[in-house]
């Protein structure tokens, strides 16, 4: 069952990588934001709590994690790679090479140095099939929480319905956004589980959707329900 303060930092953490990611196209379009020396570390992720740590006091407060060292600054870190790697491309302009502005190629410098020219990962047959595979993980998952024994054909059709496909797409991106605070790899699957509740069935984002603790965990009361009855 998920946990409501985890959920409520993960929540937090995923809507201030997206604002950081924005500001930093922004500031080095503007020519605010430079990268002047060469990096190494053991990870991404230690790469980038190194880059934020240096960057901290010049970033905005709502775009930076409450802290500039310790747990919270590595639950940021880790989404915020997990986020620019699963989310986003690098797509620049016909002719021009992406690179970081100090010649070093470590994930920071190049990365965010390309932020002007990321766009939406595209996704495939294989990213959809993923997220299907994820949506079913968490069913079963749940229902071992519940300590119910669900037929494999009872968590597909809860999966798959046209009432509850979108809930339990929305618990299972829940579950891989504490998994990516925590630091394990994640992949396009994310943004498949995404747009099945925050887009619409149109193919566009719903206007002013916002990721928000309590409709996540109706949604998993609301779930917990359809498997008892699965069972009965």
């Amino acid at each position: 069952m998920l946990n409501r303060g985890q959920l409520e930092e993960a929540i937090d953490i995923s809507a201030r990588a997206y604002r950081l990611i924005r500001w930093i196209g922004e500031a080095i379009e503007r020519g605010f934001l430079t990268f002047t020396s060469a990096h190494e570390y053991a990870s991404d992720a230690e790469a980038a709590a190194a880059w934020i740590t240096e960057h901290y006091q010049n970033l905005p407060p709502a775009s930076r994690p409450p802290a500039k060292e310790g747990a919270p600054l590595d639950r940021f870190a880790n989404y915020f790679v997990s986020f620019l790697t699963t989310s986003f491309e690098i797509v620049a302009a016909p002719g021009v090479e992406v690179r970081s502005y100090c010649g070093c190629r470590c994930w920071c410098c190049t990365y965010l140095a390309a932020a002007p020219h990321l766009k939406m990962r595209s996704l495939t047959p294989r990213d959809k099939k993923r997220a299907a595979k994820l949506k079913v993980a968490y069913l079963q998952q749940l229902a071992l929480d519940l300590h119910l024994s669900v037929p494999e054909a009872a968590l597909g059709a809860l999966a798959n319905a046209k009432e509850t496909s979108g809930q339990v797409a929305l618990l299972a991106y829940a579950t891989e956004l504490l998994g990516r605070c925590a630091g394990r790899s994640s992949g396009p699957a994310s943004l498949v589980l995404w747009r099945q509740f925050a887009w619409s069935p149109a193919g566009s984002p719903k206007p002013a959707f916002e990721l928000r603790t309590e409709p996540i965990l109706q949604a998993e009361a609301a779930i917990a329900r359809a498997l008892h009855a699965a069972v009965t």
